[in-house]
């Protein structure tokens, strides 16, 4: 808790208040009440607790996944964004949402113009299964001697959801959504619910949103247009100039380094902050001898920043980046110049199937690899590291 607790500390200078624009015309007082909390909504899914530490090492992180998997955890960084985009849909201002530690201190809400904080925590998932017998066939004498066997797998994810107003300190509503999933399987023998709790955990997400978002959708009559995202309050503390310097890596991969460093850049650019092109931080980093990842601790900080006209920098270490099997391990940190302070987290990721072909699109997209150049490389577990490695910062939620 405390890597994250500093890593809020460390960013949280940034942002000057402005005034609330308004997203609603309400129609009552009910609606009134509503649509001043959905005004910009800051969005924050509790981290899930871990048992324990993991064992240091390859085998620790690859034990630890399968940990999660038997217990039947989502990803909270894909939950967070599947209830802010949801909740934008059903016409809330779901203005930012990250990951957090219960109970942790979070500065975010006053220095980004929050109208409402809806904290999120996510249950286990747990799948039960139906047999149904779908035909049979018979011999002379009406014995069964073959049939066909279906199973319908069910899973289901609990979600409690909290609505505060963090001015007043005031719990606005607290309810529970259940996400409800199925799967057909078709064999004899009984299937293993456990193996299916990730495979249906991205269904179950989306679906936990979707029925968060009914509950704070307000009619099509008292919806206006609003105010532009660029316009949103609080969207001033995502302006400072932030740069992705060429990572350092303890690995064999020739191209792994360059494709872990690029999706981390664009997913930074997606939550909204202004990232220098890699191009430019590469170029200017050049003209002052340095080419590599391990030439940046010849530079304080502050040299790195002028040199860049940057207020932000973020540094990273890859321990490890393979294929088989799939994993991308290593630390990221981050430096804001107005604090002077570096917060680091260290992340493991791994070849998750909430992912399904968007790390092999994504990587292709942001890398320039080929097709068969980018299948050489743990894709989802590229774009599950950048995106755990950011949870905790912030993010501005995604267009409609």
């Amino acid at each position: 808790m405390r890597r994250w607790c500093l890593l809020a500390a460390c960013l949280a200078g940034c942002a000057t208040g402005r005034p609330r624009d308004v997203r609603f015309s309400p129609r009552n007082s009910d609606q009134e009440r509503l649509a001043a909390a959905l005004e910009a909504v800051y969005v924050v899914v509790e981290e899930p607790r871990r048992p324990k530490a993991p064992p240091a090492g390859l085998i620790g992180h690859m034990s630890q996944k399968f940990k999660d998997e038997a217990l039947g955890r989502v990803p909270a960084e894909d939950l967070a964004r599947a209830a802010a985009k949801a909740l934008r849909a059903a016409g809330a201002w779901a203005a930012v949402y990250r990951v957090a530690p219960p109970n942790a201190p979070d500065p975010y809400p006053a220095l980004l113009g929050a109208s409402s904080v809806l904290r999120l925590k996510a249950g286990e998932i747990e799948v039960s299964s139906e047999k149904r017998i779908e035909a049979e066939r018979r011999n002379k004498k009406g014995n069964v001697t073959a049939e066909k066997v279906r199973w319908i797998l069910t899973g289901r994810l609990r979600l409690d959801a909290a609505l505060a107003d963090p001015a007043a300190g005031e719990r606005l509503s607290a309810f529970s959504v259940t996400g409800e999933a199925s799967a057909d399987v078709w064999q004899d023998g009984a299937p293993d619910t456990a193996a299916y709790k990730h495979r249906m955990a991205a269904a179950l997400m989306s679906d936990c949103a979707d029925r968060l978002a009914k509950r704070f959708a307000l009619p099509a009559a008292a919806r206006s247009s609003g105010t532009p995202d660029e316009r949103r309050p609080g969207w001033d503390w995502f302006e400072p100039r932030l740069a992705v310097l060429p990572f350092t890596d303890e690995t064999t991969s020739a191209d792994g380094p360059a494709a872990a460093r690029k999706t981390v850049q664009a997913e930074l650019a997606e939550a909204g902050y202004a990232v220098i092109p890699l191009g430019e931080v590469d170029a200017a980093l050049k003209a002052h001898g340095i080419t590599l990842g391990g030439q940046l601790a010849g530079a304080t900080p502050e040299e790195l920043a002028h040199w860049l006209n940057a207020e932000r920098l973020v540094y990273a270490n890859l321990e490890y980046y393979q294929k088989i099997p799939a994993m991308v391990a290593g630390t990221l940190s981050i430096w804001e110049a107005k604090s002077r302070r570096k917060a680091t987290v260290t992340v493991a990721a791994t070849q998750e199937e909430t992912l399904g072909s968007e790390g092999s699109a994504e990587l292709r997209r942001v890398s320039g690899l080929s097709a068969a150049a980018a299948a050489k490389l743990p894709a989802n577990a590229t774009l599950r590291f950048a995106r755990r490695a950011l949870a905790s910062l912030p993010r501005r939620a995604p267009a409609r």
